[in-house]
């Protein structure tokens, strides 16, 4: 199973993201966690029980971010189109990824197949929220999806898990 750490964003900005989403695209956001990823995804390696991994997670995973969001940006890889929302003071999120790939780098095999090389790009904290974005993205560039410089307090670090292909669920006691 491929696993992910992400902070979680807060209900009402998930709302307000779904709702303007939907407002400017004419289209309903199909993520079901709306979420800024800190690990991307990755298999535990082999010999790694996913409650010592667990354990592991929660004894260095307890930090609270604040930070800003951007407008609109996209990524192209594997001929697709990825609308994302840029973290606009990236420094702290970069810090505590370093950090974490570090101190949990005996758990973690990272899942290079999702990305146009086989190598782990540099982090660039975002908020993804459209990964098959269709649509003309001249105008998708200038959406206010959000007030201008949104500012958001992390504090739900979770464990996500492809339970099924393209399908990721909440795994629980962490």
């Amino acid at each position: 199973m491929r696993y992910a750490i992400v902070y979680l964003l807060p209900p009402a900005l998930v709302q307000l993201l779904r709702t303007n989403y939907l407002k400017l695209s004419g289209q309903p956001l199909t993520l079901d966690h709306l979420h800024l990823t800190l690990i991307p995804s990755f298999f535990l390696n082999p010999g790694t029980s996913l409650t010592s991994f667990i354990t592991s997670h929660t004894q260095v995973c307890d930090r609270t971010v604040v930070c800003a969001l951007g407008t609109p940006k996209f990524f192209n890889t594997h001929n697709r189109y990825i609308l994302y929302l840029p973290v606009l003071n990236p420094e702290p999120l970069i810090t505590l990824h370093d950090y974490l790939v570090n101190r949990l780098s005996d758990y973690l095999n990272f899942d290079l197949s999702v990305y146009d090389q086989p190598i782990l790009p540099p982090y660039l904290p975002h908020v993804t929220i459209d990964y098959h974005f269709t649509g003309d993205q001249t105008p998708a560039l200038s959406w206010q999806l959000l007030p201008p410089q949104t500012t958001l307090t992390l504090s739900r670090l979770v464990i996500l898990g492809e339970t099924k292909p393209n399908v990721w669920t909440l795994i629980p006691n962490n």
